[in-house]
């Protein structure tokens, strides 16, 4: 399931229950994955966050692990049509 707006464009891939979202037209970022399953995308320039990978996405957040309005882009359209599908 793909999705974009004018600012980012992610997809969910629903077999590996990942979510992957990422700041549309950038290109030269680092990584830093923490210890719940989120890996954190930076511009090596200027240190802003560029993507993000959620690792078991839905698992996550059907239990409340998660809280979708601190990920650092606005995924909650996103989210709430892919709620509506399941």
């Amino acid at each position: 399931m793909r999705f974009t707006r004018e600012d980012i464009a992610g997809s969910y891939d629903e077999k590996e229950d990942v979510l992957y979202v990422c700041r549309k037209g950038e290109s030269y970022s680092y990584a830093n994955e923490d210890s719940d399953g989120l890996v954190t995308f930076r511009s090596m320039e200027t240190d802003e966050v560029t993507g993000i990978i959620v690792y078991d996405f839905l698992k996550k957040l059907t239990s409340n692990e998660i809280d979708i309005s601190a990920l650092p882009f606005d995924v909650h359209d996103f989210v709430d049509d892919f709620i509506k599908k399941i």
